[in-house]
């Protein structure tokens, strides 16, 4: 028989959803990264774009066909890639992301903090850079 666990009796660093936390899995399919967040400031009046350099454990992986399918028309050509980090790792829609030659444009965001990583997505930039 199993004991009824009240909330009272829960440690605090449990988390409370009871959701499991599948970081340390996915920490497994992560890999030390090297890319540029390019954001964009108020300098004197101008709009410069100024880079970060982030050194992050990620995974970059293609988007699927059928996600792919289901962008805008105009939008179904360019190169679309999903970018998983760990939770750590803070990027906004519409942040340019550099690797290496190619450059990207983040699209979305898929919050998983409670299992301890992040999805974006991006899609090719032609237009910056």
């Amino acid at each position: 028989m199993n004991p009824i666990i009240n909330a009272k009796d829960r440690s605090l660093d449990v988390q409370a959803s009871g959701l499991p936390d599948v970081s340390a899995a996915v920490q497994y399919f992560l890999q030390p990264m090297i890319f540029f967040q390019v954001t964009k400031q108020n300098v004197d009046g101008f709009v410069q774009e100024v880079e970060n350099k982030i050194c992050a454990q990620a995974v970059r992986t293609p988007m699927k066909a059928q996600e792919v399918a289901l962008k805008p028309e105009g939008q179904r050509t360019w190169k679309w890639e999903n970018l998983i980090t760990t939770s750590d790792i803070i990027l906004y829609p519409d942040d340019i992301v550099k690797f290496d030659s190619d450059v990207f444009r983040v699209m979305g965001k898929n919050d998983w903090k409670e299992y301890g990583y992040i999805q974006y997505s991006l899609g090719q930039d032609t237009t910056s850079c």
